[in-house]
């Protein structure tokens, strides 16, 4: 790259990813002319905007590793950071950075690192991306002692995503936040040729489950995202419920597979308080979970008088992952024709009428959206959203019913009749993506009043 620059060819840079992650102990990192090199390109890069850096830690704690640091410190036009494997040393160079980004990602923080939030670059950052290493932070630790005040504040992150971390700690630090993702995974280690897994639950996340511990909260959700694997849903149902009380979201997006018949009771009594702004329920249903028939027949129908005006069930159909080193378009989702594409025909049937079974099952209900698609699970840190739905195929309707007024012609020629009476008026995919953007926009969240 350097021996190609003509001295405008490095100013056209962009994004630069840094990835490094070594296949045995044997190669050295150390020499200072690679330092040096990546250091220059750097320099030259002028108009360099993202940059991302795996194993930040391993490289500024090798013998030259301080030239990389000196040159990132630098940088003060990124407008994106993402640094990946944070300790000691990168905490340090956070403290030095000269930028200040509009999107940032921390990833492997240890709670027991109380510098970050106080970090000048976060300051102005609207996005905070943050990916925990909670299984060694928390379950070392005996006690849990209660937060202080907050010194410093995120007061313009409006936007906040975090992967195995206590919520509410973070969630304390930004008084006008709009959008909270929480992923919860399962992870494994490995040490001695022996293997062990770890499950998040209740007790890592104190400063949420505990009620004697959760810190002062004072934003007000427009949405929240909530995203399990299937070996944690149920170890994490006070964590979300709390979550949810908390922080009074509009919109509520989680899988039908988190939680039982109590969870679901509990989230509905959450629902049904006077204060409560839940009027958007988006789920995700997956197709080799045994859970979804039972939740649509008991625990759908919980949520009658919660004051719901739309509920959108996404059908799962698989899973798509992308990791570290392969970039968002490494592998491909099943092609439609292919054996691998084949669609359940029971699940098929069950789509085809969920429909019917929301307007019956909520008595509020406005809109309901049926789509069925993949889910892309973002593990290599170069996307900003972890998790993303893809939509396949899908219908939207407005529901009438005969107690807001007699439907007129167009509408009585159209859509299938419930058992109440109710009419459901199909639409077209602009006018539902319109509807699901006006929920979740900060115009319909002012017209909430507690």
């Amino acid at each position: 790259m350097l021996e190609e620059d003509d001295g405008l060819r490095l100013q056209c840079l962009r994004r630069l990813t840094v990835y490094y992650e070594p296949f045995d102990n044997s190669q050295d990192i150390s020499e200072a002319d690679g330092y040096s090199r990546i250091a220059s390109v750097l320099e030259r890069a002028r108009n360099l905007r993202a940059l991302h850096v795996k194993g930040i830690e391993t490289l500024l704690t090798s013998q030259n590793g301080h030239i990389l640091g000196n040159a990132i410190a630098l940088l003060n036009h990124l407008q994106e950071v993402v640094l990946f494997d944070i300790g000691e040393e990168s905490t340090k160079l956070c403290e030095r950075l000269t930028c200040h980004p509009e999107v940032v990602t921390l990833g492997g923080l240890r709670m027991e690192n109380s510098m970050f939030p106080v970090l000048p670059f976060l300051q102005n950052t609207s996005t905070i991306i943050l990916y925990g290493d909670i299984h060694t932070a928390y379950r070392e630790a005996e006690v849990h002692l209660p937060l202080p005040p907050p010194t410093t504040l995120w007061p313009n992150t409006h936007d906040l995503r975090l992967n195995n971390m206590d919520p509410m700690q973070i969630v304390s630090l930004c008084p006008n936040l709009a959008c909270l993702d929480v992923s919860f995974w399962s992870s494994y280690t490995h040490s001695a040729g022996v293997y062990a897994s770890y499950n998040p639950r209740d007790e890592d996340y104190a400063y949420t489950s505990n009620t004697a511990l959760i810190p002062p909260i004072t934003a007000r959700l427009r949405v929240l995202n909530v995203y399990t694997d299937s070996f944690t849903s149920f170890d994490l149902s006070r964590t979300v419920i709390m979550t949810v009380r908390l922080t009074y979201p509009v919109v509520l997006s989680m899988q039908v597979n988190f939680g039982n018949m109590a969870f679901w009771t509990q989230l509905a009594v959450l629902a049904k308080h006077p204060n409560s702004r839940l009027r958007y329920l988006d789920v995700l249903l997956d197709e080799s979970s045994p859970l979804v028939q039972s939740w649509l027949d008991e625990c759908l129908p919980l949520l009658a008088d919660c004051g719901i005006l739309c509920v959108h069930l996404k059908f799962v159909r698989y899973e798509h992952y992308v990791h570290w080193g392969e970039g968002s378009r490494a592998s491909k989702p099943p092609i439609r024709g292919t054996s691998s594409y084949s669609f359940n025909k029971a699940w098929k049937n069950l789509r085809d009428v969920a429909s019917t079974i929301l307007v019956e099952a909520i008595p509020d209900l406005r809109y309901a959206f049926v789509t069925s698609g993949y889910t892309v699970f973002h593990r290599n840190g170069h996307e900003n959203k972890p998790v993303v739905w893809q939509p396949e195929w899908g219908l939207y309707w407005r529901v009438v019913r005969h107690s807001l007024g007699k439907a007129s012609d167009s509408e009585s020629a159209d859509g299938d009749e419930g058992l109440d009476g109710s009419r459901l008026v199909g639409i077209s995919d602009e006018e539902g993506r319109r509807i699901d953007a006006l929920m979740r926009s900060e115009d319909f969240a002012r017209t909430l009043r507690f």
